[in-house]
């Protein structure tokens, strides 16, 4: 009789067991809200905000360094070459270093920014057809400095004894290097396409300037820096 009713308690426990259900806990931390088309909106929306702020925020200093770039460049033509730019009358443009590219190797041409001048209405020969300089973004002093004027003219000459003493006494007068800085010649070369004589010195340590006499003017036009 005592089994009997054991087995019978054991038998229910069993079954009462195997349809036991249970409730799965949830955890409020990790359950997400659906996102509404509305909180969509709302994210895109900041999204391009922030964008546009950035975006503003690049063209202000890009206005800054165009600026800066031009005046030194303008300040340069006076105090090298005697040149007051008058703007209303120039097109001017602006490319930062990573804009100029050399495709072949697909690294910058130079250090600094390129401001490139060109008069707005039609020139005569002789008169200026183009102005470039290049300006370090670091400090905007000017690494190079050209102006090229239009002329139809091959036979101008100029030999490289004249171009050295041109180019030597531009490098003292205008101060292209120190006082106490001793400048050696290295070379002298014709540019055809310029119709110029470059003549390169070197200074200090493994630092070079080249200077240039415009083949007619038998004026200097042209210097950069190469480090």
């Amino acid at each position: 009789m005592n089994k009997r009713i054991i087995a019978l308690v054991l038998g229910s426990a069993v079954l009462l067991g195997g349809c036991t259900t249970t409730t799965k806990e949830t955890n409020p931390n990790t359950e997400k809200t659906p996102k509404t088309t509305e909180d969509t909106k709302k994210e895109e929306t900041k999204k391009e905000e922030v964008k546009k702020e950035e975006t503003k925020k690049q063209t202000n200093e890009s206005d800054v360094k165009s600026k800066e770039a031009i005046e030194s460049t303008k300040k340069g033509l006076k105090k090298y070459f005697d040149f007051d730019l008058k703007e209303q009358n120039y097109d001017i443009t602006y490319n930062k270093a990573e804009e100029v590219i050399e495709e072949a190797t697909n690294t910058s041409l130079f250090k600094g920014a390129a401001v490139h001048i060109k008069p707005k209405a039609e020139i005569k020969e002789g008169e200026i057809k183009a102005i470039t300089s290049k300006v370090s973004t670091e400090n905007n002093e000017i690494t190079m400095l050209e102006i090229e004027r239009s002329s139809d003219m091959k036979d101008g000459k100029v030999s490289e004894e004249e171009a050295k003493k041109a180019t030597e006494n531009f490098i003292k007068e205008k101060e292209l290097v120190k006082k106490d800085e001793k400048i050696t010649f290295k070379n002298a070369s014709e540019i055809n396409l310029k119709n110029r004589m470059d003549v390169t010195f070197t200074y200090g340590k493994d630092n070079e300037v080249i200077v240039g006499v415009d083949r007619l003017t038998k004026k200097v036009s042209y210097f950069e820096f190469k480090k």
